[in-house]
């Protein structure tokens, strides 16, 4: 990750920290046009993308999208580090481009999920952080939207020996910001 892009990742986390990406004006009590949440991460294993995400191996993570007006999601940016490391963190950017047609009466949800590069390589109790950017455009609003996720960890606890999983006891990686 290059210098500038750091500076325009710290930018966009402290915009983010001091605005709230709620689409609701007015004080009126509808619910946003758009609500973003994590998916819970899972370790891809062969055929099956949705193992134990405590297993180590490849990683999946992923936001899932609940949209009461018709959205376009433009593109969500992954960054992930390996715990203790944030000048190791990656970055991977996906344009989407995706329309979706929703109303407040016919919400329609979306999840998407993407493989963090490089965690494969993470041991027993190597920490892994990620966090999501995203940026949608609201029909009808003439600026796109924005959110900004908060790290989350990824801490593989089990690993399989021959036909046996051996679980072990890790210690708290350091957060995020160290």
């Amino acid at each position: 990750m290059n210098r500038r892009t750091i500076v325009n990742w710290a930018a966009c986390v402290v915009a983010a920290s001091l605005l709230s990406c709620n689409n609701n004006t007015g004080g009126s009590n509808a619910p946003p046009a758009v609500e973003i949440v994590y998916s819970i991460p899972t370790t891809i294993t062969g055929d099956n993308a949705f193992g134990d995400g405590a297993l180590v191996g490849r990683k999946q993570v992923g936001l899932q999208f609940l949209m009461r007006k018709n959205v376009t999601l433009k593109n969500i940016v992954l960054s992930h580090w390996r715990a203790g490391n944030n000048a190791g963190a990656q970055s991977q950017e996906f344009a989407l481009n995706r329309a979706f047609s929703a109303s407040s009466t016919q919400a329609v949800g979306h999840t998407a999920y993407f493989e963090i590069a490089n965690a494969a390589a993470a041991q027993q109790c190597d920490g892994i952080y990620y966090t999501f950017a995203a940026t949608y455009q609201v029909e009808g609003q003439s600026t796109p939207s924005s959110f900004f996720g908060q790290a989350r960890l990824i801490l593989p606890t089990k690993k399989l020996v021959g036909s046996t999983i051996e679980e072990a006891l890790c210690p708290q990686p350091p957060p995020p910001g160290s």
